[in-house]
């Protein structure tokens, strides 16, 4: 009786430290699941705390929208979907700058001017090249001097007039706009092309009838044009002479005449 007694003892005993034990065992296994739940929520919710932008970021985005925008008022629709277009995928805007040399007359001269502007205006979203010639059209097209592979969205075209007049006929120059027009459109389909004609020289007798005949065809055309004579003096007054040197060409006075009108369309100042 004695030894079952005993028995008895010893097999409760142990039956209560297992069941201690166990209990043990189990509320750890509880508490180890519930922590990394805990540890998951709150992470989830600093992940929320880093990525939503604040007040002040929107407003900065909503501001640079605003001002790119803005910087297109004066603008043809086409010339500013191809600026948009390039915007909301990212890329660069590629402008050209196709010219006479007549462009780069004058300290600074207008491509200089343009270009500072431009980038000044656009910054990191657009890319400006140049390419002028001190040659007239006939030769330029003949012995095809123009770089087309540079996959240009937006080309300022000065088309050479004053460097045709007395050498090449309106219906020529206008024939060879119309073939450099449509290689820069096989490259890029929907490039720009936007036009300003020469600059206006000292009491002439027949260019001014060329520049005229330019900006119908180029009406006819619907092409964008960049108008400037109305920033310089009367092409009859003597006080243009200012704006130009010994060689009619554009001095640093009549540079800012011309680049004026540009930058005015392509970044909606008056400036």
């Amino acid at each position: 009786m004695r030894n079952k007694g005993l028995f008895l003892i010893i097999f409760t005993l142990v039956c209560g430290i297992l069941i201690i034990f166990s209990y043990l065992a189990w509320k750890e296994e509880l508490d180890s699941v519930a922590r990394p739940v805990e540890r998951v929520e709150a992470s989830a919710e600093e992940s929320e705390e880093v990525t939503e932008p604040t007040e002040e970021q929107a407003e900065e985005t909503s501001s640079l929208d605003e001002s790119f925008t803005a910087s297109l008022a004066n603008m043809d629709d086409e010339v500013r979907a191809v600026f948009e277009a390039r915007k909301t995928s990212g890329e660069k805007i590629q402008l050209l700058i196709l010219a006479s040399d007549l462009v780069d007359m004058g300290t600074p001269s207008v491509s200089q001017l343009v270009e500072e502007k431009l980038k000044a205006t656009y910054g990191e979203d657009i890319e400006i090249s140049k390419q002028t010639f001190n040659e007239n059209s006939i030769t330029i097209t003949e012995q095809e001097l123009i770089d087309y592979d540079g996959e240009y969205d937006i080309v300022l075209f000065e088309p050479f007039t004053l460097k045709n007049n007395g050498e090449v006929d309106v219906e020529t120059e206008h024939a060879h706009i119309t073939s450099i027009v449509e290689t820069f459109r096989s490259e890029v389909e929907d490039v720009a092309i936007v036009f300003t004609p020469s600059n206006p020289i000292y009491n002439a007798s027949y260019y001014p009838v060329q520049v005229e005949a330019l900006l119908t065809f180029l009406n006819e055309q619907d092409y964008p044009v960049i108008e400037h004579w109305q920033n310089w003096p009367d092409p009859k007054d003597e006080m243009i002479k200012e704006y130009l040197d010994e060689n009619s060409r554009p001095n640093t006075q009549g540079a800012a005449a011309w680049a004026k009108a540009i930058t005015s369309y392509f970044t909606g100042t008056n400036e």
